[in-house]
């Protein structure tokens, strides 16, 4: 996987199965048995078959900084420079 492929992921409020397949490079099936997984211990959405992505940071215990990308102008160059954002 990519680093753009992670920050499309990432940049979403929500992830699905679909998501985690390519994450975790498993099956459907066992994308969506992490999301029961994490909603058995972490439900913001309150709907099935999503994770919102601050419930998947918790149940991993993983910094919201290392997921959380922005973009920002090179006022030099005028060009798109990609980094992680200040948490």
């Amino acid at each position: 996987m990519t680093q753009r492929e992670r920050e499309e992921i990432f940049s979403k409020e929500v992830l699905t199965a679909d998501d985690f397949c390519k994450l975790f490079e498993v099956a459907k099936p066992t994308g969506y048995q992490i999301i029961r997984e994490i909603k058995a211990k972490y439900d913001r959405t309150k709907i099935k078959g999503i994770v919102h992505v601050q419930d998947y940071l918790d149940y991993y215990e993983l910094p919201q900084a290392r997921f959380v990308f922005n973009k920002e102008k090179n006022p030099k160059q005028n060009e798109v420079v990609w980094g992680l954002a200040n948490p």
